[in-house]
């Protein structure tokens, strides 16, 4: 096909109009909420204790300090008293499913059976100022009949928290892997990939990808209901397959959050994100947006973060050719450079509810995400739900659903995906715990290539660890 290139051009203005905007609305707020604070913020004895960065109380006290913004859900906070844990385990797992270890392309539907040997580590020591905790995940597995998916996954979060001052927390957090399935494949998911912005956490189809991701905040408490909060995150995702795109991410944010009462906290934030990619195209993202965390009861919490993102997206699209032009050049297509800035919405909602032995929780997300190697930077919508219920600390049922769209900006091309997902842990004996999970994941692609499938997944198996509690399954 000839390859005609046709330069777009775009108004500067009006990404300075948006830009000014948005800046003009986070600073309006900022200033209001500066002028609230002092009147109710300063009472006496209210430095008893530093609250962590996730809204708790740390050293000093044990008293709860409001439910935390959203904003700041994925960070980590100290803990109280000096002690360390260690939780180290193995598993081996009969697997079957349809397209186990193929790529998006080639995966075929049949059934197909392997083994998956899994060993983990989690590990937490804490001292008086600091907390580090480590979060190990490797496995290696053996599929019947496939080679591309056969292999060693390994994953490594390790996370530091450290107060610095008596008003000042820094924590950072570095998470690394080599895989070769899609994170999803991991037998234990890290807590901190449900709120990650920039990690590929749906690509069912991913058959080998390596991946790094940095994080660093800090958090600054003036009063006992007012604190700042500032963080710089970046992330590299290489794939192996040549027909799925690599990401560069970066973000830098900051909020605000003012506790409004023990059971009510409100903040605003902003955040500025670029995503590059190993093709051509790139996206920046500036989104300014409210918090508002209430904790109705001692078992219900909701959370609501929202606000405006403003896109600006550069990609490769197809277009027709004139048709007198197509007649000389013989084709009727060609690929231009592609311009797209949107507004949309920025939404996050959360509902938790906690009973003695189950909880329910389920979450709402939309805004501007930086794709899954198929689709670039898009406009992603996603709600998931799930249900865990425990009995006598003997066996854990879990349910998950979902559903994730996204649509790309700059060209056409979009993606969708579901979930549905069960699993069962049967304490056996101390150490030893029976695992069950099942899921199917139907995903659709409109693009290059397309898809359309189902992947099948079945796990049965056994855990061995020291704990005498069940592991919970993600």
């Amino acid at each position: 096909m000839n390859v005609v290139h046709v330069q777009c051009r775009f108004s500067i203005a009006e990404r300075y109009r948006t830009s000014k905007m948005l800046w003009t609305v986070a600073l309006a707020m900022a200033w209001l909420l500066f002028q609230v604070a002092p009147l109710a913020g300063q009472d006496p004895g209210e430095m008893a204790g530093t609250p962590g960065a996730d809204g708790t109380a740390s050293l000093g006290t044990e008293d709860y300090m409001g439910p935390a913004i959203l904003s700041r859900g994925n960070q980590a906070a100290l803990g109280g008293s000096q002690y360390a844990t260690i939780q180290p385990f193995l598993s081996v797992n009969r697997v079957y499913g349809t397209g186990l270890g193929g790529s998006y392309v080639n995966a075929g539907n049949g059934l197909q059976s392997g083994v998956d040997l899994g060993y983990g580590l989690k590990g937490t020591h804490r001292w008086k100022r600091t907390t580090l905790t480590i979060d190990y995940n490797g496995s290696y597995r053996d599929y019947t009949g496939a080679t591309t998916g056969n292999g060693l996954n390994q994953f490594l979060a390790a996370t530091a928290v450290s107060q610095l001052t008596r008003h000042l927390v820094l924590s950072i957090r570095q998470a690394g892997g080599i895989l070769k399935q899609d994170i999803g494949g991991l037998l234990l998911q890290p807590a901190f990939l449900e709120n990650s912005s920039t990690l590929p956490t749906n690509e069912p189809f991913s058959n080998g990808m390596k991946l790094i991701d940095s994080v660093a905040t800090l958090t600054y408490q003036k009063t006992r209901r007012l604190s700042f909060s500032g963080s710089i995150a970046g992330s590299l995702v290489r794939q192996d397959s040549p027909l799925l795109v690599g990401t560069n991410s970066s973000i830098v944010s900051g909020d605000l959050g003012y506790r409004l009462s023990s059971r009510s906290t409100i903040g605003i934030d902003y955040s500025f994100s670029h995503f590059g990619y190993t093709t051509f195209g790139s996206g920046d993202v500036q989104s300014a947006g409210v918090d508002y965390s209430w904790r109705a009861t001692r078992t219900l919490d909701l959370a609501l973060q929202a606000g405006i993102a403003h896109a600006s997206t550069v990609g490769l699209a197809v277009v027709p050719i004139d048709p007198a032009l197509a007649a000389l050049l013989g084709d009727s297509a060609a690929i231009q450079a592609s311009y797209r800035t949107i507004n949309a919405p920025s939404i996050n909602a959360r509902i938790t509810k906690r009973w003695r032995r189950a909880s329910v929780n389920m979450s709402y997300l939309e805004g501007i995400s930086p794709g899954n190697g198929l689709v670039l930077t898009s406009k992603q919508e996603s709600l998931t739900a799930g249900l865990q219920y425990s009995n006598a600390k003997r066996w854990t049922v879990s349910i998950q659903a979902g559903r994730t769209t996204m649509d790309q900006l700059a060209t056409a091309g979009s993606y969708s995906g579901n979930t549905f997902a069960a699993s069962f842990s049967h304490l056996v004996r101390p150490g030893i715990q029976a695992v069950a999970r099942f899921s199917v994941q139907p995903v659709n692609y409109i693009g290059e290539g397309g898809l359309d499938r189902t992947y099948y997944r079945g796990d049965i198996g056994f855990i061995f660890t020291p704990s005498a509690r069940p592991i919970a399954l993600r």
